[in-house]
């Protein structure tokens, strides 16, 4: 459907198991530490870099309710003369220090956080048609 998004299967993902050092074997993924919550697609004519603040933003309208949960955003951008970002929302239940590895990843500096975070890209069987 346009302007949709939905989440995928967890167990479609294969991740480093506990004995991932010794046997090299990955695994199935049973769940997800963070759930997804939204996704935005933004025109803009600059960068967009501080999604979290956006005035009637996802992250904003969840605090103005009280809520206190973590986010995660992954904002994808591709500059131009007009800039489009994909903005990938995650919340997560969990206390930030109750997952020591996350912690260290959002405190830590771009050499930690660029020597850890993957992107996966996947794409379903998504319909395509172009009209002219």
């Amino acid at each position: 459907m346009p302007s949709s998004w939905s989440m995928t299967d967890p167990t479609t993902f294969l991740i480093r198991g506990e004995s991932y050092l010794l046997d090299r074997q990955k695994i199935k993924a049973e769940n997800t530490l963070m759930q997804m919550v939204g996704a935005d697609w933004i025109k803009s004519d600059k960068r967009e870099d501080d999604l979290a603040g956006r005035p009637g933003g996802l992250v904003q309208k969840y605090a103005a309710q009280g809520g206190s949960k973590f986010f995660f955003i992954v904002n994808i951008q591709v500059p131009g003369s007009t800039t489009y970002s994909l903005a990938l929302y995650y919340m997560m239940d969990t206390p930030l220090e109750k997952v020591p590895l996350l912690e260290r990843f959002v405190n830590g500096d771009d050499t930690f956080r660029n020597s850890r975070f993957k992107l996966i890209p996947y794409i379903s069987k998504v319909p395509f048609s172009y009209n002219s």
